[in-house]
């Protein structure tokens, strides 16, 4: 091995570790600064298992690990009832097939599902359908059911004087996006 060599590969280390340690400097920074870790971070809750704990278990592990967002994927009573109280932020789903009926019953789900738990259960945001994709033969019939649901959601919220509380939106399906970096770039 040549001296010039050896002495490269030492430069190449010392500015491979600088370059490391600066990263984690400016890392630790900002997630000091800003509102970054466990707090941040929301995780689904999903049900489709065998031998799941029981809901509050889910919630009291949420808490103790500083996880304080949460999605589940339908109005599971059990649920709600567990997170009332907790601080936790919940995105609260509309599952497909209840799509339809909310045209002409949205005032009834919201009162049932929303108003009954809200503001103990911390209800941030309602997704009506979950990755509707008009290519796919399981989800192309919801396609136009989304919007009108998404609608009958903000006017039953409206009734309850809740519309500037909770946001109504939906979860897209990300193969529909042709471009996703940055996000503020992304196209459909």
């Amino acid at each position: 091995m040549s001296k010039k060599s050896s002495t490269l590969s030492t430069l190449d280390y010392l500015m491979f570790f600088y370059l490391l340690v600066f990263f984690a400097a400016v890392s630790a920074v900002m997630c000091q600064s800003s509102d970054q870790g466990a707090g941040s971070i929301g995780v689904c809750n999903g049900r489709l298992g065998s031998d799941l704990p029981p809901e509050q278990e889910v919630v009291e592990f949420y808490k103790t690990t500083g996880i304080k967002r949460m999605r589940i994927y339908d109005p599971n009573q059990a649920t709600l009832t567990a997170l009332q109280g907790s601080g936790i932020e919940l995105v609260l789903d509309v599952p497909n097939v209840d799509l339809e009926s909310l045209q002409s019953d949205a005032t009834n789900w919201v009162q049932t599902n929303v108003v009954q738990y809200f503001p103990a259960t911390r209800i941030r945001y309602i997704a009506v359908g979950n990755e509707v994709d008009p290519e796919k033969q399981e989800t192309s019939r919801f396609v136009p059911l989304v919007l009108p649901a998404m609608q009958s959601i903000y006017r039953a919220l409206s009734q309850f004087g809740l519309q500037d509380q909770i946001k109504v939106s939906t979860a897209t399906y990300s193969a529909l996006l042709a471009n996703t970096y940055p996000p503020s770039n992304a196209i459909f």
